[in-house]
């Protein structure tokens, strides 16, 4: 959205904003409903996972471990900004903690905190 501009056409304002969404990574932090091996990652109903735009790259018992693992996947130097979109079954003071303990990782970083509402996600991390 930082390249959007209400006062050009759409295919304009498309064409700004297309370099700059291939540049966002995206990590979504689930339960997983099933057993199953992706990616020769082993997975176990009731894990937690994380997909990063798309692919699953972490699996565990332990949200913040999951999460952790994600997020060095990404390779935060080449970044400067993290959106948390959070689920609505997360409380706002887990939204906060999981914000607390990704701030105290990256501190060089900005960090936004969104109730995303979205159902079955538990977070969704945007990071530009």
């Amino acid at each position: 959205m930082v390249r959007y501009s209400p006062d050009v056409d759409l295919a304009t304002c498309l064409a700004r904003m297309q370099p700059e969404l291939a540049r966002v990574r995206t990590a979504e932090i689930t339960t997983a409903v099933r057993d199953a091996v992706l990616g020769g990652l082993q997975v176990r109903q009731g894990q937690t996972i994380a997909l990063l735009d798309g692919t699953l790259v972490a699996a565990g018992e332990h949200a913040d471990e999951v999460i952790r693992t994600a997020m060095q996947r990404i390779h935060m130097e080449q970044h400067e900004l993290v959106t948390i979109y959070y689920g609505t079954h997360i409380s706002y003071a887990q939204a906060e903690a999981l914000a607390a303990t990704i701030q105290a990782a990256y501190p060089e970083h900005e960090l936004e905190l969104r109730a995303g509402g979205q159902p079955v996600y538990d977070f969704i991390l945007a990071v530009e």
